[in-house]
């Protein structure tokens, strides 16, 4: 009857809100990882200006390279190797939220979601809603 109906809603907005929630945090990971390139594009940049002065030098470094500039760069490609490995323990973070998360619905309730949203988590394309997730999460929280 009713509480039947209404707890397929209530499922339905939690599976709705976790893949959103993933959703959210697969956005900002793509905006890192886009900041990450365009800081290693600059960096490529400077190496070849840097590369170019130290080859017109016959091999050694010429007045229009400092120990400072080389310096910077190699200050520079350091904190993107940082970034790179805080934003991928931010990820396994996420990751290992998710799946702890699930794994604690699946044993409260009959429905199993996890399954569904570790496939999500694998594939760069999430795939399509099994046909019962997807009515449930098409249903407001509120449904009766």
């Amino acid at each position: 009857g009713g509480g039947r109906s209404k707890f397929a809603g209530v499922e339905g907005a939690f599976y709705a809100s976790v893949v959103h929630s993933i959703q959210m945090v697969d956005d900002f990971y793509g905006v890192q990882e886009e900041g990450l390139l365009a800081g290693l594009t600059a960096l490529a940049a400077k190496l070849r200006v840097l590369g170019a002065a130290v080859a017109a030098g016959g091999g050694a470094p010429s007045s229009s390279s400092t120990p400072a500039e080389r310096q910077a760069v190699l200050e520079a490609f350091a904190a993107i190797v940082d970034e790179a490995r805080r934003l991928q323990k931010y990820s396994q973070l996420n990751r290992t939220a998710v799946v702890k998360i699930l794994k604690k619905h699946d044993k409260q309730s009959p429905i199993r979601l996890a399954a569904s949203v570790r496939a999500r988590l694998r594939s760069p394309v999430p795939p399509p809603l099994p046909r019962s997730r997807a009515r449930l999460a098409s249903r407001p929280l509120h449904a009766a």
